[in-house]
């Protein structure tokens, strides 16, 4: 069985015609001039999604632009070709300390971490 038409005015119409009156309009102009001419109020949340619809709103703030990731990309490039002695040295560097913290000698074990940090710049 078919619906029947509603009965009272089309908010949504009524929106799109005073925005297309007046796109500037805001969502308090329009739920007042709709209180001028019937009952009841128009929900601002409503007024917004009509006007996304029209493609009157300007839609939300885009993502802020960060550091480009090609910025890094040279680097990781050259670790790809010639960093294969650097992770060698990474690695044997990491046996060495864990040695000298065995032996508890702290300082040698600090300057072995200072060389490995060295390292794994190049490899970044």
């Amino acid at each position: 069985m078919a619906r029947k038409k509603a009965a009272g005015p089309n908010k949504s119409a009524f929106i799109r015609e005073q925005l297309g009156a007046n796109p500037e309009a805001s969502a308090k102009d329009v739920s007042q001039n709709w209180a001028k001419q019937h009952r009841g109020t128009i929900n601002a949340t409503l007024f917004y999604q009509v006007k996304s619809g029209m493609g009157l709103s300007s839609g939300r703030r885009g993502r802020r632009k960060g550091k480009k990731a090609s910025a890094r990309l040279p680097r990781k490039v050259a670790a790809a070709s010639g960093g294969g002695d650097y992770a060698k040295i990474e690695a044997q560097l990491d046996l060495l300390i864990s040695q000298a913290l065995e032996l508890k000698d702290d300082r040698l074990a600090t300057h072995l971490k200072q060389a490995r940090r060295h390292a794994s710049a190049r490899l970044i």
